[in-house]
């Protein structure tokens, strides 16, 4: 096992490189303040899969025989860290980004309690999977943030938008998944199993409608949900006969994120 493990968590990984793209474009400068985010962005990603290794371990016999099986992912976890508070440092100090800090608090203590769910075998239940999105979809308004220069309502509005895309998979997610038999039976035992999906889809719906009308959102932002909520729509109307395999449940995600994230700039950046 080397320093650097890349972590194969295509979820994941969307959620971070969309959430990204999508901060920094609509910041609309892409210099070495977002640069410096970037990596320390990726330094607190590969840094707690660096830290969930070392626990996985720690509760191994045969590992704690391996000094080598330790020293990986703590000598990752240095790295990482070493990186995180380089860029950090930087952004706050010499580019003056202040606001990164409350915002850096929050999305650390995410990461700890992520941490705790991962050490106690609970990162894939649905209160795991809903702390790492919570968590991942704050790089959107730290992207634009740091890009802008400045803060407002709307960096919160950004967030409150990725966090209700990217939390409605696991919904979605599951539904297709684990209730693969479900799906496939009759129009009750489909609404049964998705009525959670539906209700949270419905709800982040009226929600963003709700801000737009305030304009913490921009007018149109509810329109970047309704493609997905359609979706789910029709994912609960339609009787699967066969199982949908998880690989291209998986496609069919990554295609509704560029979809989301085309939708999202074309909102959100200025016309005229």
């Amino acid at each position: 096992m080397g320093l650097i493990v890349i972590p194969k968590q295509h979820g994941a990984w969307s959620i971070l490189i969309a959430s990204f793209i999508l901060g920094a474009s609509l910041g609309g400068k892409f210099g070495i303040e977002s640069i410096l985010l970037l990596a320390a962005v990726l330094s607190v990603f590969l840094g707690r899969y660096a830290a969930s290794e070392y626990f996985k371990l720690s509760v191994s016999l045969s590992a704690r025989k391996n000094l080598l099986a330790w020293f990986a992912p703590l000598g990752g976890l240095a790295f990482f860290l070493a990186i995180f508070l380089l860029g950090a440092t930087l952004l706050v100090i010499k580019y003056r980004r202040w606001f990164l800090i409350p915002l850096g608090s929050v999305s650390l203590a995410i990461t700890a309690l992520s941490l705790y769910l991962a050490k106690k075998g609970k990162d894939l239940t649905f209160v795991g999977e809903i702390t790492n999105i919570l968590g991942l979809s704050l790089v959107a308004p730290a992207a634009e943030y740091t890009s802008r220069g400045v803060y407002s309502l709307r960096t919160f509005g950004l967030w409150l938008l990725c966090f209700f895309f990217f939390a409605g998979s696991v919904f979605r997610v599951r539904y297709l998944n684990r209730k693969r038999l479900e799906a496939g039976g009759e129009f009750y035992e489909r609404l049964k199993a998705g009525m959670s999906s539906l209700l949270f889809h419905i709800t982040a719906f009226l929600i963003t409608f709700g801000l737009a009308r305030k304009n913490v959102l921009p007018s149109l932002a509810p329109l970047v949900l309704a493609p997905i909520n359609l979706r789910v729509f029709w994912s609960v109307g339609r009787r699967y006969k066969n199982p949908i395999p998880i690989r291209t449940i998986g496609y069919i995600e990554l295609f509704h994120t560029l979809v989301f994230l085309a939708l999202a700039m074309m909102v959100y950046l200025p016309r005229g």
